[in-house]
């Protein structure tokens, strides 16, 4: 039975009293910001529990129980309150759970949080946000009114499960890789691994061992990139810098790819090699690897053949021809030179040119262990699923394999089931946080996330702008300028990630 309790007292405090819903990291900086402003905050989270998606066996959709951080902890913790090194640079998720749990005491957010409330709806009242939540632990209904709303339930509320003809027959068993448990349980099994994200890459890992089979469905290659330095002392996203964004997307690409590969040459890594003659003295005196590196580049004829030839970034977005070129590549790696790890991180090549798209234009699986259990022959690489019948999958290649379990790593969707508006688009936003119809006392932080870097940097910014705009400390500009920015922001993000802005509208570049 459900009780309906309405309270329209207004604040006693008299400071204007703000809504957080969900307590996870950006929810937390949120309402640390808020705070800071002198506003009341009352924070409404689901769970039983803060974390959000990190904290794994919440009932709801969250990471696995293996997963670490794909973001070093310079980038997941936040400006004023660091991690300790006691917590290593790629934390895991429980860690990160911890130091979150540690900032919310620090900066006294806890008496702030409602747990195991849900918020129903969300209806402007006036000058006031009317707000219906749920107290999940004894199902009494509520409705309190508040001066603003901050949406900070993230990108990954609603697990997105594929669809292809067959799929409602399937008599295997389909998961979503955020509801799984453990991965002793596919011991033995036949698996089907469905995405080439960072959770896809997790699973392909931990199953190669436990699985009778592997494999991995892709529609197309995916871009791939390092979690550590080539020096193995550095996280790689240590190089994530906006000064870089000043470079056109075709030279990002070279830097991120060509410049970082002994036998490949382009136009821009001839150009940068030509740019380190004036210091190559002092580049000998303190770096002479690299100086030697410079020298032998401009000796080759390559480079300088690459300034006037013509050349592609990619290929096709195909899986078909993605999963042939795997395996032509493991077949010829057998008479290649070099390390297994540097076979390894080759194939990548394969996965980055199939893709379709330049690196920058693309989300970047920041992962590169599964390139082994691929390599070695642990899981195989096949195309997207054509249709299903019984436990038998037949791919767009033609191939048949019989499957027990379909493991979807294929992310979320972002969803507001509370709002008017269920399906808000994060770029029909004013950068992403204010709606462009000029009310700002509503808000949302964290419903996209950066390319490179991580989304607790960018959520900490867009909180600590919205608490000063709540406030009045800020101002932001007349409704038109709004919209029209926000026009020519989603047009920009369109045009340069023309294959995912569809399917992956939250991702932006860290600038």
């Amino acid at each position: 039975e459900t009780h309906m309790v309405t309270s329209n007292m207004a604040n006693p405090s008299g400071k204007r009293h703000c809504l957080i819903i969900g307590s996870g990291c950006i929810g937390l900086a949120a309402a640390k910001e808020l705070m800071e402003q002198n506003c009341d905050v009352t924070v409404l989270e689901k769970n039983s529990d803060l974390g959000g998606l990190w904290n794994y066996g919440s009932g709801y959709a969250s990471v696995t129980p293996t997963t670490w951080a794909t973001s070093s902890k310079a980038f997941l913790q936040f400006s004023d309150f660091p991690m300790g090194n006691d917590v290593a640079d790629f934390p895991l998720a429980t860690d990160y759970v911890k130091y979150l749990r540690r900032y919310a005491d620090h900066f006294k957010v806890y008496p702030h949080i409602k747990f195991q409330h849900q918020v129903l709806r969300v209806t402007k009242d006036g000058a006031k946000w009317q707000v219906m939540f749920r107290n999940n632990a004894d199902n009494i209904s509520h409705t309190q009114m508040f001066d603003g709303v901050l949406v900070c339930t993230g990108v990954h509320s609603t697990p997105a499960l594929p669809k292809w003809p067959g799929s409602d027959g399937f008599k295997g068993e389909i998961i979503h890789s955020s509801h799984v448990n453990g991965y002793d349980a596919f011991a033995g099994k036949r698996v089907l691994v469905i995405g080439g994200g960072e959770s896809g890459a997790d699973s392909v890992h931990e199953l190669s061992t436990q699985a009778k089979e592997l494999y991995l469905s892709l529609r197309k290659g995916v871009a791939i990139t390092r979690t550590w330095k080539p020096c193995g002392k550095r996280p790689a996203d240590f190089d994530a810098t906006r000064a870089k964004l000043w470079l056109p997307r075709q030279f990002l690409h070279d830097l991120n790819v060509d410049c970082r590969l002994d036998d490949r040459h382009c136009t821009f890594k001839t150009l940068h090699h030509l740019m380190q003659v004036p210091v190559l003295p002092i580049m000998f005196l303190l770096y002479p690897a690299k100086a030697m590196k410079t020298v032998c580049t401009l000796l080759n004829p390559r480079a300088w053949l690459a300034l006037v030839l013509p050349r592609k970034r990619f290929g096709p977005p195909d899986g078909v021809l993605l999963a042939r070129g795997v395996e032509d590549y493991i077949k010829k790696s057998e008479h290649m030179t070099g390390s297994f790890e540097e076979k390894a991180w080759k194939l990548k090549l394969v996965f980055d040119w199939f893709s379709g798209a330049g690196q920058n234009s693309q989300p970047l699986t920041k992962r590169i262990h599964w390139m082994s259990d691929i390599l070695a022959g642990r899981c195989k690489v096949v195309p997207g699923i054509q249709h299903s019948e019984g436990k038998q999958i037949k791919f767009d290649d033609g191939t048949t394999r019989e499957i027990d379990v379909v493991l979807c790593c294929t992310g979320f969707k972002g969803s507001f089931p509370f709002l008017e508006n269920p399906d808000q688009d994060a770029r029909d936003l004013y950068k992403y946080v204010f709606m462009t119809h000029g009310d700002h006392t509503i808000g949302f932080c964290g419903i996209v996330r950066p390319n490179i870097g991580s989304l607790p940097v960018l959520g900490e910014m867009q909180a600590r702008w919205f608490a000063k705009v709540f406030t009045g400390a800020a101002k932001l500009p007349p409704a038109d300028v709004l919209r029209a920015t926000a026009a020519e922001d989603k047009c920009m993000h369109i045009q340069s990630r023309p294959l995912i802005s569809n399917r992956l509208g939250h991702i932006v570049d860290f600038s």
